[in-house]
């Protein structure tokens, strides 16, 4: 796998990925299954082929590239496109739990015969009762 993912829960104890990517509670599902979603407070994804890890932090919203704290909306580096979805934190005051978003799209293009693989992690909520969601894309 490209990505692996980390979970850091509250208590300071981790849950990392395997590459064999199953679950210990039920072998038909992934790891992911098996996240304590009480408990988390950070998660990871740490790219296998280069030196990339990407967080987002469940208590107060933000997300960081290589320990670097994101304050911006889109940031290219030669080499990877980041983009961000969503509302500005900064704009809004997180007072309710921040539920994990984490999901994988492929992306066929007509005439292209390989498939682009984007990894997204993120957090929603409910603030004034609107659904309110925050996502980082990874190219």
């Amino acid at each position: 796998m490209k990505y692996l993912f980390t979970a850091i829960y509250s208590d300071g104890t981790i849950f990392p990925q395997t590459h064999e990517d199953i679950s210990s509670i039920n072998p038909l599902k992934s790891a992911y299954y098996d996240i304590n979603h009480e408990k988390l407070v950070q998660f990871k994804l740490t790219c296998t082929e280069k030196k990339y890890e990407y967080l987002v932090d469940l208590r107060d919203g933000h997300f960081e590239i290589n320990g670097i704290n994101l304050n911006f909306l889109i940031f290219n580096d030669g080499n990877q496109e980041f983009r961000f979805h969503g509302v500005n934190i900064s704009e809004i005051n997180v007072s309710n739990k921040l539920r994990l978003i984490y999901f994988r799209k492929n992306v066929a293009t007509m005439g292209n015969p390989n498939i682009e693989i984007t990894f997204n992690i993120g957090w929603q909520t409910i603030i004034d009762n609107q659904n309110i969601k925050k996502i980082l894309e990874i190219t």
